[in-house]
């Protein structure tokens, strides 16, 4: 008896029909007890879940359905309940308060914080630009790396904010409170800040080209390296400030500011005394000094004593003699501070 084995027809592979994109039409749903309204309503969590359909996958295209890739992708924002609520450039705040918040790295272009409170909050690295911050407190916050374009707002209270290198160009924020303020690095090119107090603020390297500074308050303001080229400085008070190592700084734009005898000007600049300042000759001992130079400094003494007479005895009136005799006043009384220490 003869066995006569016979192969197995080998399976033939299923080949994908061809379409064209006048057959990509979404599949038909099948008709059945799961086709009813109420079997319809899902639950937005089974949304997520649950794979979603496809269609005419012959054709080698997946579809899936948009409302499920919204679903998708608003699930991938979602973050933990204890992370700090997502701020975007769309907030509005009136009489609002969010003191001590970090908002760093966020995207608030356009913001409108209206007297709002958020002092000791912090802006690091966010970006500000064309918001307004009009008659808010920012009392501490920090700005750092801030871009903070076209910002408006009047009335802004910043004592002790840290604007290190943030960007401020173009902003228009007069009236504003900035003592203690750290502007090191800070663009303030054509900006606007009349009638603000900066008293003792840091401009460290700082940009103030072209800004509006009418009416500034800088008492002990500090400027090592700030950039000044054709800033206004029309009625501002620069009295113990430090300016001696800026750069761009003329004197036309000094002669309508006011200082004191102890305002450092870059060499050759000279600054007319405020209304009201007392020119009084400061006390330096002599003890510790060589012979040689204890007559250096009393001569010295002499020489402002004369000065404070001629001051005295001059006129308001006659300006261009007092601004002189305010110099020669001022380049004494700091050579002697500089003897006696």
């Amino acid at each position: 008896m003869q066995l006569h084995w016979r192969s197995r027809p080998a399976l033939r592979q299923r080949k994908a029909p061809m379409c064209d994109k006048d057959d990509e039409k979404p599949a038909e749903p099948r008709r059945g007890k799961n086709t009813t309204p109420t079997a319809k309503k899902q639950n937005l969590t089974m949304i997520l879940i649950v794979p979603p359909p496809v269609s005419n996958l012959g054709c080698g295209v997946i579809k899936v359905r948009p409302l499920i890739l919204a679903a998708l992708a608003a699930l991938a924002l979602v973050k933990p309940a204890a992370a700090q609520i997502r701020v975007d450039a769309r907030i509005q705040m009136n009489s609002g308060s969010c003191s001590g918040c970090d908002l760093s790295d966020k995207a608030m272009n356009g913001v409108r914080l209206n007297n709002a409170n958020f002092s000791n909050s912090t802006f690091n690295n966010s970006n500000l630009s064309g918001g307004s911050l009009d008659g808010s407190d920012l009392s501490g916050a920090h700005f750092r790396s801030a871009l903070m374009y076209r910002v408006e707002g009047n009335g802004v209270t910043m004592p002790r904010t840290v604007f290190e290198d943030a960007t401020l160009t173009e902003a228009r924020l007069p009236n504003s409170k900035m003592a203690d303020a750290n502007l090191s690095r800070a663009d303030l090119s054509r900006a606007t800040f009349t009638n603000s107090d900066f008293a003792r603020a840091r401009f460290d390297s700082a940009n103030l080209t072209d800004g509006q500074f009418q009416g500034g308050q800088f008492q002990g303001a500090y400027f090592p390296g700030a950039i000044l080229s054709d800033s206004r400085f029309d009625g501002a008070n620069f009295s113990g400030a430090d300016l001696s190592t800026s750069q761009g700084l003329k004197q036309a734009q000094l002669d309508v500011a006011c200082g004191n005898e102890k305002t450092r000007l870059p060499v050759g600049l000279s600054l007319p005394y405020c209304d009201g300042v007392r020119v009084e000759m400061a006390e330096h001992g002599h003890d510790g000094l060589s012979a040689e130079m204890t007559q250096a400094a009393e001569r010295l003494d002499r020489a402002i004593s004369d000065v404070e007479n001629l001051l005295a005895a001059s006129g308001p009136g006659n300006r261009v003699l007092r601004t002189r005799l305010q110099r020669i006043h001022s380049d004494l009384v700091q050579t002697k501070a500089v003897i006696a220490n």
